[in-house]
């Protein structure tokens, strides 16, 4: 007589396919909570900015997220040494760093554009 399987408890999502690939490592798989409030405050301050001097939603915030960017992972983050410097990393690691910020920059202009928009009503 065979024994029960022990019961397992229920998953949120189906097991992986079979040879599929996770689609971060595991080090990056969270955002840090640093990196997370760093970004709000950024974020908050642009939407001060733009209040008072409207030019700088320039590029519908894309000018913010390039300007993030090169001021804090090209400069500040190896000034510190939380980072290489830049020319140590590959040209995918950078083309990907800068795309990241211009979609921060786009969508913090979008979310200003909805807040500024709701307050106003």
């Amino acid at each position: 007589m065979r024994s029960p399987r022990p019961s397992r408890p229920p998953t949120l999502s189906p097991p992986p396919r079979r040879g599929a690939r996770s689609p971060l490592p595991t080090s990056r798989s969270r955002a840090k909570p640093s990196t997370t409030f760093l970004g709000i405050g950024l974020g908050t301050a642009y939407a001060v900015a733009a209040e008072f001097r409207p030019s700088v939603t320039t590029g519908y915030g894309t000018a913010f997220g390039v300007g993030t960017a090169t001021l804090l992972d090209e400069a500040a983050v190896p000034a510190v040494g939380l980072g290489d410097a830049p020319w140590k990393a590959d040209l995918p690691t950078q083309l990907y760093s800068y795309a990241s910020h211009l979609v921060f920059g786009g969508v913090t202009e979008f979310v200003r554009r909805q807040v500024a928009g709701t307050l106003s009503r």
